[in-house]
This record gives structure tokens, C-alpha cells and sequence, in this order.
């Protein structure tokens, strides 16, 4: 597995956006921020060189990202993997301990690839992000 991104939850997206800015992130695409309707949360992918964060503004008080937000404040709170087969890796991580969070769903922010987190008390919230998406497959 490779990693894709850090992912952070921030309180207040454009002000984050400009902070990362001072240390050379660049938004990906122009306008830049989505919203996440099924996760309730504003997102925005930056870059710096091979690095890439993405930051997440809880937008729905029950979403997870407001409880990470409540919890730690403004913060790194997972990494993203890209895996070839979610399925696979998450009977994987399943058989280390790992909790699932969430059930693979499409990610907005993320052309419709489908992802799903998972929890390890040793190192916290993973996000598994299927690597690509084929002609015709559901979802």
C-alpha cells in the first residue's frame, strides 16, 4: 500500500488553506473545496511537492470529523493508503485488530473511489482507498 494523503480536520477550511499555503501547499484543483454529503464535511486536497494533506471541515455536528474536532481540536487525525482490492486489505487489517469505522462508500472529494476507515488503538484512524475505478463497476 502506498500513501495518498494525511488527513487533517481544521475548524475553519480557508483559514487552514492559507496556513498550509505559508509552507508551500498549493490547492490541486481550482476552487478547490468539496462538500461531502455523505460525511457531512467540506474537504480540499493541497499539495507540496509529493506530499499531499487533505483538510476536513465538519459541516453536520454528527459526523465523525466533528468528534475528532471536539476531541483534538485542529489536526492530523488519520493516512490514507490506495489499496487494489479494499475488500482484501480490510480482512486484513481485520485480522490485526483493526475496527472498521465505516463500510466502503464512494468519496466525492475522490473522483467516486470508494474508501473505508478503520481503527487501531496503537496508531489511531487508516482510510483504505481503492487505487482505481473500472468501467462498469458499481457504485
Amino acid at each position: 500500500m502506498n500513501i495518498h494523503h494525511i488527513g487533517y480536520v481544521v475548524k475553519e477550511i480557508q483559514a487552514a488553506t492559507q496556513e498550509f499555503a505559508l509552507f508551500g501547499y498549493h490547492k490541486e484543483t481550482a476552487g478547490g473545496i468539496v462538500y461531502d454529503v455523505l460525511r457531512g464535511i467540506d474537504i480540499v486536497f493541497m499539495t507540496n511537492g509529493i506530499y499531499r494533506v487533505e483538510l476536513v471541515q465538519p459541516k453536520d455536528i454528527n459526523s465523525i470529523a466533528a468528534g475528532m474536532l471536539r476531541r483534538l481540536g485542529s489536526a492530523p487525525y488519520h493516512i490514507c493508503y490506495e489499496c487494489g482490492d479494499l475488500e482484501k486489505e480490510g480482512n486484513m487489517l481485520r485480522e490485526k485488530g483493526y475496527v472498521p469505522v465505516s463500510s466502503e462508500q464512494p468519496a466525492v472529494a475522490l473522483g467516486e473511489r470508494k474508501v473505508s476507515f478503520w481503527f487501531h488503538p496503537q496508531i489511531g484512524m487508516v482510510e483504505l482507498l481503492e487505487t482505481v475505478r473500472f468501467a462498469g463497476q458499481d457504485g
